[in-house]
């Protein structure tokens, strides 16, 4: 029996880090912002004409005491000492407080095993809890695993089962992350979550204060967002449970053959739901948007209250699998292995959704409503919820393989090895010729440090040389060999359901191949304690899937094709050692280092629009992940950006670029993908305890900062 457990604490991050603007600073881009007229006074609407009120967002608090001296409703020395003590104060430290916390991991282990002389069996169990650094969030994971084998006549025949449960559940909640997000309930740097005394502050942002407190004494509800409070709210709760078996069962057939037969199914079932309360912000707007003034008053509709959206997903997937095993000497200098073998395998999916109006809580009770009826709202006019079920998504997939390989090896110096892969689809075209494509690979290998001349290297323990030429495929998950329908509501004068094409189907689909060829050498000193392998290898991959344009008056205008092309290389470098060993004190450690680099060398159709901007772009000739940008003109006297053309033209932010901007005019800057990548890891151990080390590095890319 084996009992452990797992502690991780990792303290939260310091905005102060991060070097983000103090609430001062904060106020004077925004003064800047309204004095070059980029931002303009949104209540300036609303008081020329006061049905504009209900369109008009708030301004932050800085900038509504700017614009209260435009309007001439405050002097210049309030607004400075209102401003003042505003940028004295310090909302980032009470996101941290609030809003932050430690992320703490525990991991609780058991595992028992047993059996006899022909039997044996394992159990194990993990739970596992994470709680990340953003608050009222946290996941749990549990697992039973469970194996026996039981040996019959003379341990000719095999019986082998399993069984592994899985269950997981994990809540999410929006509030912290998106206070730090660009959202519209993002936090400024001097908007704070309570005041002295403890008490939430409230935020309008869709409205005014003014207008927001006038609906509220009319009867609505409030219309202000806090962040701690929203922590209670709008919780999104995630339940999954994983059901797995499987039996086989293995015969000897002769002392160098045997049979072996394997029947798997695994089944999933998952859950969610997302609870929008009748108190949480998302909960009131809804039942705001749908209440209407009469005779001066707020009538909430018939299903005021929390909205309550549940989603569900079950899939399982049977294989079925027979392999013919083979391994025999030949005078104790000739070994060969083989085995050959089918497998037929089908997944099956279905996925749904709901959204219930009037959810109360303590009841557990919703509200009936007509998903196409017309409810009065507050802008005066009429509006419907729209359906609350979603499609009934099913699919099924069906997967046919044959496959085998072989070896030999001549005194353990020389090794060839083969393998064949024969694979079927149903997502492909209906051809059998498109469908399954056979995949192969061939090796070599020498040992040398099994000839003569090296048995008396006494520091060489292991060197051995090989290659490696085959191919491998992948199936387009995103095509299909039938078209699949839509279901997109339903005609309001039949009543009967409405339907496009979502996917058309394309018998003309392929796999995406690619070829590998793979030099290697491995190694071993000093009886063990150093060991080490080199490998160097080039790919090609073609029959890449591209979304292009597509002649729009069959019903669609992009289609999936079978178009690009990729070549690569690079090399992988590892070395690890046993640096001490010395009684129950031991210290070990793994050295890697690795180069990969690609280019597309055919796209079909060249991607020269300056759209790209910005994006991980597919581009002929280029690395995957090549990323282009503007060229930086700095500010203009109102501090918006410019950029250059290809002439070295400025343009302003206010021009439109015309199809005449392309990829000329941007600057490429680098790959969004590490070229090369490096881990250094370190293990010590005393006894039974053991305390690991890692570093990891990736090195050659370039990430865009968000602004």
């Amino acid at each position: 029996m084996n009992v452990g457990y797992i502690f991780g604490i990792s303290k939260n991050p310091s905005i102060a880090d991060l070097h983000w603007m103090t609430s001062a600073q904060y106020i004077n881009l925004e003064q800047e912002m309204v004095d070059k007229g980029i931002l303009v006074d949104p209540v300036a609407a609303a008081l020329t004409d006061p049905s504009n009120a209900i369109y008009t967002p708030n301004n932050s608090e800085a900038t509504e005491w700017m614009f209260r001296v435009k309007r001439g409703t405050a002097t210049v020395a309030q607004r400075d000492a209102a401003l003042a003590e505003i940028a004295s104060r310090d909302g980032m430290k009470q996101i941290e407080d609030k809003l932050l916390q430690n992320a703490v991991n525990h991991q609780y282990n058991l595992s028992y095993s047993g059996g006899s002389e022909s039997s044996t069996y394992y159990i194990s169990g993990n739970y596992t809890k994470d709680i990340p650094v953003f608050k009222s969030n946290f996941a749990e994971n549990a697992f039973v695993n469970a194996n026996t084998s039981t040996d019959f006549f003379n341990k000719k025949v095999t019986l082998r089962a399993l069984f592994n449960y899985q269950y997981s559940r994990s809540q999410y909640n929006a509030a912290a992350t998106n206070a730090l997000s660009i959202s519209t309930t993002a936090l400024r740097p001097y908007d704070l979550l309570q005041d002295a005394n403890g008490n939430s502050i409230g935020r309008n942002i869709i409205i005014t204060d003014t207008y927001a407190n006038k609906l509220v004494n009319q009867g609505y509800l409030p219309f202000t967002y806090n962040t701690l409070d929203e922590l209670n709210y709008s919780n999104s709760i995630a339940k999954n449970n994983v059901l797995r078996m499987s039996a086989g069962l293995n015969g000897k057939i002769a002392k160098w053959l045997n049979a072996d037969v394997s029947i798997s199914n695994q089944r999933q079932f998952g859950s969610s739901y997302t609870l929008d309360d009748a108190n949480s912000y998302a909960g009131r707007l809804l039942t705001n948007n749908f209440t209407p003034l009469v005779n001066g008053r707020a009538v909430p509709p018939s299903f005021a209250g929390g909205r309550y959206t549940t989603y569900g997903n079950t899939s399982s997937e049977t294989s079925l699998r027979g392999q013919l095993n083979s391994d025999f000497n030949i005078g104790g200098k000739h070994q060969f292995n083989a085995i050959a073998g089918a497998e037929i395998r089908e997944t099956n999916s279905d996925n749904t959704s709901e959204t219930r109006y009037g959810f109360n809580a303590d009841t557990r009770t919703t509200a009936t409503v007509n998903p196409t009826q017309i409810y009065p709202d507050i802008y005066g006019y009429g509006q419907s919820l729209g359906s609350n079920l979603s499609s009934l998504i099913a699919y099924r997939k069906r997967y046919l393989s044959y496959y085998g390989n072989a070896s030999y090896s001549y005194q353990e110096k020389y090794f060839v090895t083969g393998s064949v892969r024969f694979d079927d689809a149903t997502l492909l075209g209906v051809e059998r010729r498109k469908r399954a494509v056979p995949f192969w690979s061939v090796g070599l290998r020498w040992n040398a440090n099994k000839e003569e001349f090296l048995q008396n290297t006494e520091w060489l323990n292991a060197l051995s040389v090989r290659a490696t030429l085959g191919t491998a495929g992948v199936a387009p998950l995103t095509g299909t060999n039938v078209p699949i329908l839509a279901i997109t509501g339903t005609d309001p004068r039949t009543n009967q359901p409405v339907a496009n094409i979502d996917l058309p189907a394309n018998s003309d689909l392929g796999w995406e191949t690619t070829k590998m060829a793979n030099l290697g050498i491995d190694f071993g000193l000093f009886k063990g304690r150093l060991n080490g392998s080199f490998d160097v290898y080039f790919k090609r991959t073609t029959g890449i899937l591209g979304n292009f344009a597509f002649n729009p008056t069959y019903g669609w205008s992009n289609l999936n094709f079978n178009s690009g092309t990729l070549s690569g290389n690079g090399y992988e470098f590892t070395l690890n050692g046993e640096i001490i060993r010395a009684g129950k004190f031991s210290w070990k450690s793994i050295l890697n280092f690795g180069y990969n680099t690609n280019k597309v060398t055919d796209q079909r159709y060249a991607n020269n629009a300056s759209s790209i901007a910005g994006t991980a772009a597919t581009i002929e000739g280029m690395p995957l992940g090549a990323t282009y940008v503007y060229r930086w003109a700095g500010l203009d006297n109102k501090g918006q950006s410019q950029i250059y053309d290809r002439n070295n033209k400025i343009i302003n932010n206010t021009t439109n670029l015309t199809n005449a901007f392309t990829k000329d005019d941007l600057v490429y800057v680098g790959r969004r993908y590490a070229p090369y990548t490096a881990g250094f890891n370190h293990n010590f151990s005393y006894g039974q305890l053991e305390l690991g080390v890692r570093f990891v590095g990736y090195f050659g890319h370039i990430f865009l900062k968000m602004p």
